[in-house]
């Protein structure tokens, strides 16, 4: 049996543990918190401001539900925070370490 050298035990910590994210997942997972924060914020501040829902209202009225874009707040918002969601996703994977 072979013992460890003081390079074998500094290599072993450069590995990700089962239980410790891979860089990518980890930039993966900052993404996804990234656009959720910011649909969040851009959503809380667009609805006082200009007393409108956001497009995707217009969206599900036109090709999903029909009738009138402000009968459909809760759907409008809650595809807006998947659509943020996915492309803060989609952003942090994209990215690199560098």
């Amino acid at each position: 049996m072979r013992s460890l050298s003081s390079s074998d035990a500094d290599s072993d910590d450069s590995r990700p543990t089962p239980d410790s994210p891979t860089p990518r997942r980890r930039r993966i997972e900052e993404g996804a918190k990234g656009g959720l924060v910011a649909t969040l914020v851009l959503t809380a501040y667009r609805l006082p401001v200009s007393h409108a829902l956001p497009p995707t209202a217009e969206f599900w009225s036109q090709f999903v539900a029909g009738g009138d874009p402000d009968d459909h707040a809760l759907p409008a918002l809650v595809l807006h925070l998947v659509y943020g969601l996915s492309l803060g996703t989609l952003l942090g994977s994209r990215t690199s370490d560098e």
